[in-house]
């Protein structure tokens, strides 16, 4: 008896002291970031949207966003601002971003950086498995406001209002238009000079540059400052014209294929676009066009990543831009029969409409 429990006594020490060397050594897999986020008067700022980038992704959060902490009584562990990005994959590095859409702030990525290339790296590893930034103060932006019309009445799908930085592709933030009452607010802007455009996809008006322009190149910029605000830039938009075909293959009709309708004299200039519908038979209408203007038509095989992909080709039957034929506004019978085409150096049509 006494032999026996001499054994499990042993047995106990073993496992205690085993257990405890085992718990003592283990490695953390992932890390995390961690910071304050205030205003520029040092006030915690609640509901400002943190990521964590890798290095050789500009687009993607890790694990998504998360949004700073508000001063919730019911979590006092969880002081306004503050934020904790956990889960992060260690032995790699990382970039910060605050995304601020919805406030007057101006967004930024850690340490007081426009833009991805300037932003600080972070690296977490299994010897240092966390970061923390430390205080992160936000700008105080600018603001634009204005009121859009319809020629014919309030569409049922939204209209957004976006701000590029003037004469660039550079989308910077966006705003709805008020169904009701057709007014909006861009918050969050740097000081600066803006092209402005009123964005009407998939609801028959015209899409439009400030002030009543269809491209960009002849928009009117908007000049702002940091804290102002700048008041009248409105719209009145008209409804549009339309083109329709047929996007077919060897097999027959193809569903889910990309459609893109370009000014006749820019390949830049997006002007309309769609995806053909299940059930369609490939058959496909982009709306919305300007009357007045020369177009050339793009086809894609599949929608892919934005930038359209599989067999390609432009109107009519045409492996490039310069070749392709160019069409009016309400052309019936613009069709497409795809064939194997390079499809190497495309450019997202999300890009070219600002949704990146």
């Amino acid at each position: 008896m006494k032999k026996k429990m001499a054994y499990c006594l042993r047995q106990l020490i073993l496992l205690l002291v085993f257990g405890l060397v085992f718990v003592g050594e283990s490695v953390a897999t992932t890390g995390s970031i961690s910071g304050v986020v205030q205003n520029s008067s040092g006030e915690p700022l609640a509901g400002i949207r943190v990521g964590a980038y890798l290095i050789d992704d500009e687009y993607n959060a890790v694990g998504g966003l998360i949004s700073t902490a508000s001063d919730d009584p019911n979590t006092p562990e969880n002081e306004a601002g503050t934020f904790t990005i956990n889960g992060l994959p260690l032995e790699q590095t990382y970039k910060v971003r605050f995304v601020t859409t919805g406030t007057n702030h101006v967004e930024e990525w850690y340490n007081n950086s426009s833009d991805f290339t300037g932003a600080q790296e972070l690296s977490l590893t299994a010897a240092s498995p966390t970061a923390d930034v430390g205080i992160v103060q936000l700008a105080t932006g600018a603001t634009i406001t204005g009121t859009v019309t319809f020629s014919d009445g309030s569409p049922s799908s939204p209209v957004y209002v976006q701000a590029y930085v003037a004469d660039s592709l550079d989308w910077v933030t966006y705003a709805t238009v008020d169904s009701t009452t057709g007014a909006y607010t861009l918050q969050g802007l740097p000081g600066g000079n803006y092209d402005i455009r009123f964005w009407a996809y998939g609801t028959g008006y015209v899409t439009e540059w400030y002030d009543d322009e269809f491209i960009q190149l002849s928009a009117t910029s908007v000049s702002v400052v940091a804290g102002g605000t700048t008041t009248g830039i409105d719209a009145a938009l008209t409804l549009g014209g339309e083109i329709s075909g047929q996007v077919s293959d060897v097999n027959g009709g193809i569903e889910g294929a990309l459609v893109k309708v370009f000014d006749a004299t820019d390949s830049t200039v997006l002007l309309g676009f769609t995806i053909t519908a299940v059930d369609s038979g490939g058959a496909y209408t982009v709306t919305g066009l300007p009357f007045g203007m020369n177009l050339k038509v793009q086809f894609h095989e599949s929608e892919g990543d934005g930038t359209g992909s599989g067999m390609t080709e432009w109107y009519d039957n045409q492996s490039n831009f310069s070749t392709a034929t160019t069409v009016s506004v309400e052309d019936a019978g613009i069709d497409a029969v795809l064939e194997p085409r390079d499809t190497t150096n495309l450019v997202p049509v999300y890009m070219l409409l600002g949704l990146l």
